[in-house]
């Protein structure tokens, strides 16, 4: 049942029982931080300690959505789960799409979260950063939009169909198609940017 609009406005206000804390590096490996205060002296994880179980990432990911709480403002994502919180930062973007691939309908599905997790693969919405990087749109919950990061290898994958036509126009050749890349004007170093 849906939960009454006073009760999802009190849950703005009222805090968690526990938090936690996750970050999310721009290969999509994400990471339980268990020590704060080494986090935020400048030592993000690194190695095989990353979750990798799929009915977690799936779980995590399905409710991942931006942080709109009165809490922890720095943290610009949330993946609530029943009294918990789990508060979310990321090198990039949280959601990086690891794989591309025709799915059974003959559709190309981008796939992210351990591959658990996916979105239609659009061509005409590919965008690029002023970094080179390449993001595509990608829907957080049922409403919240976003933007998701290519992963290098899928990204190298794709730039080898990319032409340059003029200084700064790039066009994708995708089944006998043309489209031109959008710019995304995004500072990854930044916590929070405005989507396209």
């Amino acid at each position: 049942p849906r939960m009454p609009r006073f009760s999802r406005l009190l849950c703005k206000t009222v805090a968690p029982v526990r938090e936690y804390f996750y970050w999310i590096n721009d290969r999509g490996h994400i990471y339980h931080l268990m020590n704060l205060e080494r986090y935020n002296a400048g030592k993000t994880p690194t190695g095989p300690t990353h979750m990798k179980e799929p009915k977690f990432l799936n779980f995590f990911f399905s409710r991942l959505k931006h942080n709109n709480t009165d809490y922890h403002p720095e943290w610009p994502y949330i993946s609530p789960c029943g009294n918990e919180m789990n508060y979310v930062q990321a090198a990039d973007k949280p959601i990086v799409f690891q794989t591309l691939a025709k799915n059974e309908d003959g559709n190309w599905i981008l796939t992210y979260a351990g591959e658990t997790k996916n979105a239609l693969f659009q061509p005409e919405k590919l965008v690029t950063s002023g970094e080179g990087r390449f993001y595509h749109p990608v829907k957080l919950g049922r409403t919240q939009e976003d933007m998701g990061l290519l992963h290098c290898y899928l990204a190298a994958e794709i730039g080898s169909s990319i032409e340059q036509r003029e200084a700064d126009v790039h066009v994708l050749k995708w089944e006998e198609s043309e489209f031109e890349l959008g710019h995304w004007d995004w500072d990854r170093t930044k916590c929070v940017a405005e989507n396209p």
